[in-house]
């Protein structure tokens, strides 16, 4: 992200990723990331993979072995014309409708 570009007035395609921090704790690459938006049924799994798949490169050019993955989402959300697909997915309707 880049603070002068993303966040001038009217600026879009924000990106909902802000800050990746790698840290090598007993051996291993962990990745934690901040997220400042997402929809949590289908934004937030890209996002995880998409910082996985980074820790992944990463950890290789260091020659040790990936860690555990944190994100922690400023904001995350769920869609209301998505209700029925995440219902299928849970196998119930867990979602409550007004």
């Amino acid at each position: 992200m880049n603070p002068v570009e993303d966040l001038r007035s009217g600026a879009s395609n924000t990106p909902g990723i802000i800050l990746i921090s790698f840290r090598i704790i007993e051996k291993k690459l962990c990745v934690t990331a901040l997220i400042r938006t997402s929809g949590f049924f289908t934004g937030w799994p890209a996002n995880v993979y998409q910082v996985a798949r980074l820790q992944e490169y990463v950890a290789r050019a260091l020659s040790i072995v990936p860690g555990s993955v944190t994100t922690i989402s400023l904001s995350a959300h769920l869609y209301a014309d998505q209700y029925d697909d995440i219902a299928m997915v849970l196998g119930k309707d867990v979602l409550e409708r007004k």
